[in-house]
């Protein structure tokens, strides 16, 4: 076997000690009468030679195994080395500063910090480096360390390594342990129900990751039709904000509606009782549907044609295409509808053996019904063997028709937009595919994908989070969550909560923000990595420190960071330890809570309510104004039966409304204290017979009076007719 070969670098390490550097040499082989070499390998510099530990940028610090030559990443804490000169960068560079930033500031602010450090790992800059990555670059993760080297995050986390290797072992890390996932989730479910409103309804659904690289959960899955190799990912979101609660991994061919139970089961054990569940026709199947009611969970769903209970209330779909007064017709995001509700039940509590009671919510799209119907004519026409009337009339039945099956009494009006709700989930699929790295499935082993998901599901929290709250339709009404609502002041504008270092006073109201933002997550993080920075190395020649100086920031990437109550710095200055002082403007201060980055927009419904109550407020105050002016009669006759029916009335008096606190100023056509002594004194003077002082002469010309240039004109004239 060949030995490691040593060589000398001629520089010296802080010790004195000469810095050597090793070369796997491999073997020779003699091909086409050359000599070539098989398996060299560059090991970097000798850390611990007895230990065949060594350094090198591209796999970090590891320890080399010659028999089978791998290499193992060990601990930096344990093997303490000064780095040579030109390895950390001495040169002045440029960065990609904003994205960074404010991600390194927003998981601290909001609290989430604590959520990700429920996370076991040996390496938390990696942690955070990686999911930075995941957010701010659309690169697999084979290029993150070229995107570190010239990020602001390598100044935020110094200890990440970011080298494709050193990336697969922490993902293996993270998920080689299912118990990793669950302790995560539940400090996940207990954030988000004390940062939003408490409520235990869901939204359920799952989505096919492809996968062809023999993994053992992959699987042949079937859905909707289409036939793929992949493995599945079950998605629970908060149907109020679309927050996602929770997720799991699942071998592709398992069938959703096998799932439900057990993902509620858990979620129980994780805190959260269910109390709603929101869910597609892959989830209705009679067992599911008696399983809910016998936990007493609302539900709504859409029903599965191949079950009993869409064929019972199939038999009254004719009245859809000749709709009587029992047949709503709505139109829903310009679509027109009819809808039926039909009393019926719809399972039974197998511990008591009642019939749960239930609606069954009918429902025909118009216009889907006579383009399906257009397209299956014409197939029809083609095809070798044409329909018969009877079959095109019962194929033509089933088109544009669907049932929606739930424990709740809706109005038929309000059914389509309560059932599509469930389009958040589906939301929370486009963003992890598109903006947090879900797709496409680069891992090889089911502990890499369990770690690499969990990376997906923390980067899409944070784009669904932001996109709510850069969403705000009206900032004046903003919902305010249960955990904060005890602590909002008197004034409703603030909020005081008590921190370590004294209380925190939090704004509740914010600016309107621009249409700009809300075009997608990646709009909004390419806005802030528009915002660079410029690293200066020290150099004592000139008596310059480690600092990063801040490129301008554009309008939107400042309006970006203020509605999370956050400002760009001037410069930053860097500290041997590594640690960072941020220069501030005098006047910015950072606000950043959760209180304000789970302020969301109300719902249509709600933002009409809300501002209905506020113009009631607003006319009631003008009033109570208008009330308060009212001069009150005080002639003699009021005033002689006033006295008699004072006692009269007390009893039956209603109460009278508060008078309004007295304005600033003083009132129109009042006279200030000075006139007021003034006259006074010479009213005095009067009376005694004394004359009153002459009043003095103000600035200016006499009022009535004409200037010298008017009237030397006229006095000429006259002068010429006197002549």
């Amino acid at each position: 076997m060949p030995n490691i070969q040593y060589h000398q670098s001629g520089q010296k390490d802080a010790n004195g000690h000469d810095i050597e550097y090793g070369i796997w040499p491999g073997t020779s082989k003699r091909q086409d009468g050359k000599v070539i070499k098989i398996g060299r390998m560059y090991l970097g510099r000798v850390i611990d030679k007895s230990n065949l530990i060594f350094f090198n940028s591209t796999q970090g610090l590891f320890r080399f195994n010659p028999s089978d030559h791998s290499c193992h990443e060990v601990e930096q804490e344990t093997h303490v080395f000064d780095v040579p000169a030109g390895e950390t960068g001495n040169a002045i560079s440029t960065l990609r500063f904003g994205g960074s930033y404010f991600l390194g500031k927003l998981l601290p602010g909001i609290e989430y910090k604590s959520v990700m450090d429920s996370i076991e790992t040996k390496k938390p800059d990696r942690l955070n480096a990686l999911l930075h990555y995941y957010l701010l670059s659309p690169d697999a993760d084979m290029h993150s360390n070229v995107w570190f080297d010239k990020n602001f995050a390598k100044f935020l986390y110094p200890d990440a390594n970011l080298y494709s290797q050193r990336i697969s072992e922490f993902y293996e890390t993270i998920g080689k342990d299912d118990a990793t996932r669950i302790i995560f989730l539940e400090k996940h479910i207990e954030y988000v129900l004390k940062s939003t409103d408490d409520e235990c309804c869901i939204i359920i659904d799952s989505t096919g990751c492809q996968n062809a690289c023999g993994v053992p959960i992959t699987r042949v899955s079937r859905h909707e039709n289409e036939i793929n190799i992949e493995y599945r990912v079950i998605l629970v979101v908060q149907r109020s904000t679309g927050l996602p609660l929770y997720y799991e991994i699942i071998k592709g061919n398992v069938i959703d509606s096998a799932t439900l139970d057990r993902v509620r089961k858990t979620l129980e054990n994780l805190g959260l009782k269910v109390t709603d569940v929101l869910a597609d026709a892959g989830y209705s199947c009679p067992s599911n549907l008696e399983r809910l009611i016998l936990a007493g969970s609302d539900f709504m769903m859409r029903l599965n044609p191949t079950y009993n209970l869409y064929k019972e209330a199939f038999k009254k779909a004719p009245l859809l295409r000749n709709p009587d007064d029992s047949v709503k017709r709505i139109i829903y995001r310009n679509r027109h509808v009819n809808v039926l509700k039909i009393e019926s039940v719809i399972g039974k509590d197998k511990e008591t053996g009642i019939d749960q009671k239930g609606y069954i919510y009918l429902c025909l799209d118009v216009e889907a019904y006579h383009e399906k119907t257009a397209r299956l004519l014409r197939g029809n026409k083609a095809r070798k063997k044409p329909l018969t009337e009877k079959q095109l009339a019962e194929a033509k039945a089933k088109l544009g028709v669907f049932a929606i099956v739930s424990t709740r009494d809706l109005d038929e009006k309000d059914v389509l937009a309560e059932y599509y709700l469930r389009q958040a989930v589906e939301q929370f699929f486009d963003y992890a595919k598109n903006y947090a790295k879900m797709m496409p499935v680069r891992n090889h082993k089911v502990e890499t994908i369990a770690g690499h998901m969990m990376m997906s599901f923390i980067a899409t929290f944070l784009c669904v989070l932001i996109k709510n709250r850069m969403n705000m339709m009206d900032s004046s009404y903003c919902a305010v969550p249960d955990y904060f609502r005890d602590k909002i002041s008197d004034d409703e504008k603030t909020i005081s909560i008590q921190a370590e270092k004294g209380t925190l006073h939090l704004v509740m109201v914010q600016d309107p923000l621009k249409d700009i933002f809300e075009s997608s997550p990646g709009a909004l993080f390419s806005e802030l990595e528009l915002v660079g920075g410029i690293y200066f190395p020290e150099k004592k020649e000139i008596q310059r420190k480690k600092s990063i100086v801040i490129d301008q920031p554009h309008k939107n990437a400042s309006e970006f960071l203020e509605a999370f109550g956050l400002n760009f710095p001037l410069n930053i200055e860097i500290l041997e330890d590594g640690s960072l002082i941020y220069h501030m403007k005098n006047s910015a201060k950072e606000t950043c809570s959760r209180a304000l980055a789970f302020t969301r927009p109300l719902s249509e419904e709600e933002l009409l309510k809300a501002k209905e109550e506020a113009e009631r407020k607003k006319q009631l105050k003008k009033q109570e104004e208008a009330a308060a002016n009212v001069t009150p009669d005080t002639s003699n006759a009021s005033n002689a039966n006033s006295s008699e029916t004072k006692e009269e009335g007390k009893e039956n008096a209603e109460p009278q409304a508060q008078p309004l606190p007295k304005k600033r100023g003083r009132p129109s056509g009042s006279l200030n204290k000075k006139t007021l002594e003034r006259l006074a004194a010479q009213k005095k003077m009067e009376e005694e017979g004394l004359v009153p002082p002459a009043e003095k002469r103000g600035r200016g010309r006499p009022k009535g009076s004409k200037n010298k240039k008017k009237t030397e004109p006229k006095n000429e004239q006259s002068s010429e007719s006197n002549k």
